[in-house]
């Protein structure tokens, strides 16, 4: 049986229409309104459109995304040489850095951020956790915000290279495994796996925090990689602490105007973004001057008080009862469902609220 085609109503004239044909429409009958919606905010005393996640921004820029980071293998590669030098590791390879594209991977990155990921499994059965090779994601979107955030002509995406970068990195340096000690129970605080980690002893007194990722936790994940994203940037660069408060103060005021639109479709952070930004700056400010092995410590020490374990306690249970297999493999590219909540939830927004129709 075929499939019924998808009517829709222009929100501006009430007319039915198939789905596919509402861009056009708008575009003929009402092209005052055909624009991709927005929201502005001040940034640095001066006013500022940012245009919101949609089909139009990722097909404006997907091309040039794909064509940036081809261009910039050898950025790529001596931006990661920086990073592992710093972190005190080597021979390890460059991580792979997935182009995401698709409608529903839209919701899932509202505010353009480069993800960095490195993928582990469980095996509880053998007390096995299992580490893959690191990730990093970006999308169209996250190369239009890259433009807007960056500070001088430097390549769109070379802060975020560093950053993302960074964040693997942590996890891959630290002696005696102790990077993938922490990111682990970062993770058994997540409520969608803590049920699996708890399973293992060393995890067992780590409580999952029902507003993961929105958790001071996850705030402090931050620290090691602008630790690393001052020192970095500011060779390569130039002017890293202007850059890192630029883009500070950006998500601040950029989270002040959408979570008004955002709080009625999302659950949102218990933290204000101003509190957010400030927690960003005091751990900063914390580790700037820290050496690598103070870096770690710092990270233990505030992890310990967030997830209120004894960490030293922690290593001693997980080298007992529990064991690590790095393994070379990369995972398979992340995909995205435009029908799960979030993403029916953000069409809903754009169309409820800026009367746009996805």
């Amino acid at each position: 049986m075929p499939h019924a085609k998808k009517y829709v109503k222009c929100p501006h004239c009430g007319a039915s229409l198939k789905a596919e044909n509402l861009s056009a429409h708008l575009g003929k009958v009402h092209p005052e309104t055909d624009s991709i919606p927005s929201i502005e905010i001040e940034l640095e005393g001066k006013p500022l459109k940012i245009y919101l996640p949609c089909e139009r921004i990722y097909r404006q820029y997907e091309e040039t995304l794909k064509k940036e980071i081809a261009n910039s293998e050898s950025l790529i590669e001596k931006i990661w040489r920086e990073v592992s030098t710093l972190f005190e590791f080597r021979e390890k390879p460059v991580p792979k850095i997935w182009i995401v594209i698709g409608k529903g991977a839209i919701a899932h990155f509202i505010h353009g951020q480069a993800f960095s990921s490195l993928p582990i499994t469980i095996d509880i059965k053998n007390k096995i956790l299992h580490a893959y090779e690191p990730n990093l994601q970006f999308t169209p979107y996250t190369y239009y915000i890259e433009s807007l955030m960056r500070l001088k002509n430097e390549p769109i995406l070379a802060e975020a290279f560093i950053h993302e970068f960074s964040h693997n990195a942590f996890i891959l340096g630290g002696p005696k495994d102790k990077g993938y000690l922490l990111e682990f129970a970062y993770r058994a605080s997540n409520p969608n796996m803590n049920s699996f980690y708890t399973q293992l002893i060393p995890f067992a007194g780590i409580l999952p925090d029902q507003n993961f990722p929105l958790t001071p936790a996850t705030l402090l994940t931050e620290a090691p990689a602008m630790w690393s994203e001052e020192r970095i940037a500011d060779k390569l660069l130039a002017d890293a602490v202007a850059r890192m408060k630029r883009r500070i103060q950006f998500g601040e005021k950029r989270d002040e105007v959408l979570n008004r639109y955002t709080a009625k479709y999302f659950r949102l952070s218990p933290l204000t973004p101003e509190e957010h930004a400030r927690i960003l700056s005091d751990h900063w400010e914390a580790v700037r001057t820290m050496s690598l092995s103070e870096l770690y410590k710092y990270v233990e020490g505030e992890l310990e008080k967030i997830l209120k374990i004894d960490i030293n306690t922690y290593y001693h249970s997980f080298e007992q009862f529990c064991k690590i297999e790095v393994h070379k493999e990369c995972g398979p590219p992340p995909t995205y469902d435009p029908s799960d909540d979030m993403s029916v939830s953000w069409s809903a927004l754009l169309e409820k609220e800026f009367g746009y129709i996805d």
